[in-house]
């Protein structure tokens, strides 16, 4: 994948994580607590400057009472 696709991945990936944690009524800083990290990581995932690695995907599906095709949905 080229350098653009890989940015256009992420932002999806964030924008449904953003989504599904504002659907379960969870502030940034709750779901840090729960997945164990520190609020500006949910942040910098949110905003797109990182990506998730598939492990932590799991995670954020386990959390967010999501299956993980929710957060893969518009990629494959």
């Amino acid at each position: 994948m080229n350098k653009p696709h890989l940015e256009a991945t992420r932002k999806l990936i964030a924008n449904k994580i953003k989504r599904a944690r504002e659907e379960a009524g969870l502030s940034q800083r709750t779901l840090a607590e729960t997945m164990f990290c520190d609020q500006s990581t949910i942040s910098y995932i949110e905003r797109g400057k990182v990506g998730v690695p598939l492990e932590n995907l799991v995670e954020f599906s386990n959390a967010l009472n999501k299956p993980i095709i929710y957060f893969l949905s518009d990629i494959v």
